[in-house]
């Protein structure tokens, strides 16, 4: 009876083999190394450096594509050497929206292609009947160059169509504090007022490009229909369509 006690006592005191724990997708080998590739993460993490982490990445707007989006994957990336993981950026330019899902919606034969459009207009100068850049002369360094590029690319008696921002307190106000900071339609810091474009630079552009203004007309919106609509306001978004000559 003693010896018997002795043996059970002996079996429940012996330490169990742990069982190899599954992990989908991997053979127990690799399973095991990919085990201990996150044990070794977890042990570089230290939780003290979190708050401080965070207060680092998130002191600027960094929504994709910005100087502080690349600020912060060169931290992360820094981080991740330090604790000896092998790590390189990779910098890539989609097309948005996705050409082959507007394909598919739309039915039609589109040609989408990522390049600037000086480089485009030296490729196929008088190529269209219509050309259209909008929202966007307000985010590059140079909007009249973007201009001229246009009215090259469209036909003698062709149209070109822009939109920007116009600049003065009210475009400040519902372009940037309502937009961005109140509704949080936009990332902060989308927009920079300082590169807000008044109707008459936008004309005196079109017509050192050989483009004749011949409409402007406003843009608004109404936060409470989320509606836009187009008016005789120009104070904040506008529209102008010009006519190559």
């Amino acid at each position: 009876m003693r010896a018997t006690i002795a043996v059970l006592l002996c079996a429940a005191l012996a330490p169990a083999q742990s069982p190899q724990r599954p992990l989908a997708g991997f053979l127990p080998d690799a399973a095991q190394r990919e085990f201990e590739l996150e044990a070794k993460f977890d042990r570089a993490l230290n939780r003290q450096n979190f708050q401080q982490w965070m207060k680092r990445m998130a002191a600027k707007p960094h929504h994709v594509g910005s100087p502080a989006s690349k600020e912060t994957a060169e931290f992360i990336a820094a981080q991740f050497k330090s604790w000896g993981y092998e790590t390189r950026i990779e910098t890539f330019y989609p097309l948005f929206p996705t050409p082959k899902l507007r394909l598919l919606e739309s039915g039609q034969k589109v040609d989408y292609r990522k390049i600037a459009v000086e480089q485009l207009a030296e490729e196929m100068p008088e190529s269209f009947d219509a050309v259209t850049c909008l929202e966007m002369l307000e985010h590059v360094p140079n909007p009249s160059s973007v201009i001229t590029a246009c009215a090259r690319l469209v036909k003698p008696g062709g149209q070109v169509f822009l939109s920007t921002l116009n600049r003065n307190p009210k475009s400040y106000l519902f372009a940037v504090i309502g937009a961005e900071y109140v509704l949080k339609m936009l990332p902060k810091g989308t927009h920079d007022y300082a590169k807000f474009i008044k109707p008459s630079e936008l004309a005196r552009w079109c017509k050192m490009a050989n483009l004749e203004p011949d409409e402007v007309i406003g843009m608004s919106y109404n936060p409470l229909t989320l509606q836009y609509s187009l008016g005789r306001d120009t104070s904040v978004n506008y529209l102008l369509r010009a006519t190559r000559v």
